[in-house]
């Protein structure tokens, strides 16, 4: 199942779930925290491991008759999950000529005392700044097949799903 694949990539595979689990707190079985984390999910290290299986599970529920066309970055191991999209150039709304397709991630501009553009706010890691919300954007045709599984609607942090082309 997309869930079984999920879990084995977070404890086999997954370098960043693998670190956070092996460092559990023996006397509260806490993960250790998360640089900054999400405004809504906190910076435990819990809410970054769930955060990514939801996210694994997508990719294997949406792959499940052929891969995607383009990995856009899923289930890279040693790269924080808002970096797990491509950045591509043309008009298309809302980001205009800028369209990063995948997960990306946007910061909280209250970090900022002048307004910022779009290509400034998107990070690809919680290391300097704490984030606000993360986007999933799959607007290309990515080859996704399969059901959208129900673990999606417990991504919290998840300002916006766009699916287009599939």
């Amino acid at each position: 199942t997309p869930q079984g694949k999920a879990i084995r990539w977070i404890v086999c595979d997954d370098s960043i779930s693998v670190q956070l689990l092996e460092n559990q707190d023996p006397a509260t079985g806490n993960l250790p925290k998360q640089k900054h984390g999400f405004r809504l999910g906190g910076d435990a290290g819990e809410a970054q491991v769930i955060r990514r299986y939801i996210l694994a599970v997508f990719s294997y529920s949406t792959s499940k008759v052929s891969p995607w066309n383009d990995s856009l970055n899923f289930l890279s191991a040693d790269l924080h999950e808002c970096n797990w999209h491509r950045n591509y150039t043309r008009g298309n709304f809302p980001f205009v000529d800028f369209d990063p397709v995948g997960v990306f991630c946007i910061i909280d501009k209250g970090e900022f005392s002048s307004p910022i553009s779009i290509t400034e706010q998107i990070i690809l890691n919680d290391e300097n700044y704490p984030l606000r919300y993360l986007e999933l954007n799959l607007r290309i045709d990515n080859n996704l097949n399969g059901p959208l599984p129900l673990e999606i609607g417990y991504l919290i942090e998840c300002n916006r799903l766009m699916l287009e082309n599939h």
